[in-house]
């Protein structure tokens, strides 16, 4: 609401006696009286401007609308923030792909730095003359090993097989000699107790007396015929252990042999190598996205 303001003007004479003296003279009193209607006119203005103001904001405030109330129902919404930051971008993880032993001419590239690529993407293309050449030499040494290796299986087979020939040619040799050297043994104690047999028999006969001259003592005879197989029943024992032993020794370094040749043959198969570390056909031409 605009304030009215009134403008009221009063008039203070000069004092009386300036005036009378003023008064007194002709020009005094022109201007007393020239000074009196400015003063009346001026303040005639002034009563008028503020009659005018009044009215204008009388008139303006009549006119201005009263502002609607605004009411809102309280209750929940969804408040959206917004972060602002600052920063740098950085991979999360750096996989490095490389042509592994491959050295040639770059034929063609499909990626450059920087761009985004996916799993089995072409990134370029390698002249694969070099990596062809390194796999036919290393085919050709492989080829060597391997016929190498399976000369040397079979020599080894071979070992172990007459090897084990002989083994098997001990034993039967003991087996066979075991049982010709019972044999013979028993053959000498059966004629021994013959022999202690016959000397008991001799023993019990009478001699006659006079003895003849011709007469030949039958006890004498027996003994001496019992120490004679006696004498063969020892040998034929010791040829017994003395054959034993040796076809032991045989067996033995038969088994020995058979032994060494095995391990010379485990020793021959030798694994194939594996393959040079070279990439294979697809990769030597081209180098592609790792997953």
């Amino acid at each position: 609401m605009s304030r009215c303001f009134a403008a009221q003007l009063r008039y203070r004479p000069p004092p009386n006696h300036l005036m009378d003296s003023f008064r007194s003279t002709s020009y005094g009193a022109a201007m007393t009286s020239k000074t009196l209607v400015i003063n009346l006119g001026l303040g005639a203005a002034i009563l008028a401007l503020g009659a005018g103001t009044y009215l204008t904001a009388t008139a303006a405030g009549s006119n201005t609308p009263a502002a609607a109330a605004r009411t809102v129902t309280v209750g929940k919404a969804d408040v959206s923030s917004v972060a602002t930051a600052s920063g740098n971008v950085a991979p999360q993880s750096t996989t490095v792909v490389n042509a592994q032993n491959c050295t040639g001419a770059i034929l063609s590239v499909g990626a450059v730095l920087g761009q985004q690529v996916t799993a089995g993407q072409l990134l370029l293309s390698i002249d694969p003359t070099n990596a062809q050449n390194a796999l036919n030499v290393a085919q050709a040494q492989l080829d060597a090993v391997t016929a190498q290796a399976n000369q040397q299986q079979v020599s080894a087979a071979g070992q172990v097989s007459s090897a084990n020939q002989n083994l098997v040619n001990a034993q039967q040799t003991a087996g066979l000699d075991a049982s010709q050297q019972a044999s013979a043994v028993a053959a000498a104690q059966k004629a021994v107790d013959a022999d202690n047999a016959a000397v008991a028999a001799a023993q019990a006969l009478a001699v006659p007396n006079p003895k003849p001259a011709n007469w030949a003592d039958p006890v004498l005879a027996a003994q001496n015929q019992l120490a004679k197989d006696q004498s063969s029943l020892s040998q034929a024992q010791n040829q017994a252990a003395s054959t034993q032993l040796k076809d032991k020794q045989q067996v033995a370094s038969a088994t020995t042999a058979l032994g060494n040749a095995q391990n010379t043959a485990g020793s021959a198969a030798v694994p194939t190598p594996p393959a040079p570390n070279l990439p294979s056909k697809l990769q030597r031409q081209t180098l592609r996205a790792a997953t």
